[in-house]
């Protein structure tokens, strides 16, 4: 009879958590990844409009790319290891969610202790091969194609001290999952402006 009573306050209690997991604020929604696909589009034309980009530029993966200012420094030559930094933003709401550059982080009050704040590092190949792997913001499967292909497209048309702009739909990006760490949201294309400062 205990035994009973313990198995029916133990069933009980599960379909109670059951419930309380699967409540309304717990739902996880499914999105047909065509569809998502033709909202970022929709998304980043709305986005390069706004910003009143020309020539935008497309990568083999499907990001895009556009030169903000081609810089007056030293041209980037194949093989070079090239030092960048990195603005992330949203292309739906233009909010800066993460950067390389300390003086930016402070300003718009998203520095975090536990980050470093210095350039990304790469060589500059077909590739390409990130000397520090996008270990502090891109080392999830989903930043792979769109990140470091706009990176490299870009730094073969810019010098030092010039900026790019990347247009990465979410599934080249961090697709559905959120980067809760710094609020960036799931199926957000990304805008992501890089900035060469030094090469060798």
């Amino acid at each position: 009879m205990k035994m009973k009573k313990l198995f029916l306050i133990v069933l009980i209690g599960g379909v109670c958590l059951f419930n309380i997991s699967c409540g309304e604020g717990n739902v996880v929604e499914v999105i047909d990844p065509d569809v998502q696909y033709e909202a970022d589009l929709q998304t980043i034309r709305d986005y390069i409009d706004l910003k009143g980009y020309t020539n935008i530029d497309t990568t083999s993966s499907g990001a895009f790319y556009t030169i903000l200012e081609e810089g007056t420094g030293e041209e980037m030559k194949l093989n070079d290891i090239v030092s960048f930094n990195f603005i992330l933003s949203s292309a739906e709401d233009d909010l800066i969610y993460q950067t390389s550059i300390l003086q930016l982080a402070q300003d718009e009050e998203i520095f975090g202790s536990g980050r470093i704040y210095e350039p990304e590092i790469c060589t500059y190949t077909n590739g390409p091969w990130f000397v520090n792997p996008l270990t502090r913001v891109f080392n999830t499967p989903f930043a792979e194609n769109g990140y470091k292909e706009g990176v490299i497209a870009s730094l073969g048309k810019l010098k030092i001290g010039g900026r790019a702009m990347i247009l990465i739909p979410s599934r080249l990006a961090f697709g559905s999952t959120p980067l809760s760490a710094w609020g960036y949201p799931a199926n957000t294309p990304a805008a992501i402006e890089v900035r060469p400062v030094y090469r060798r």
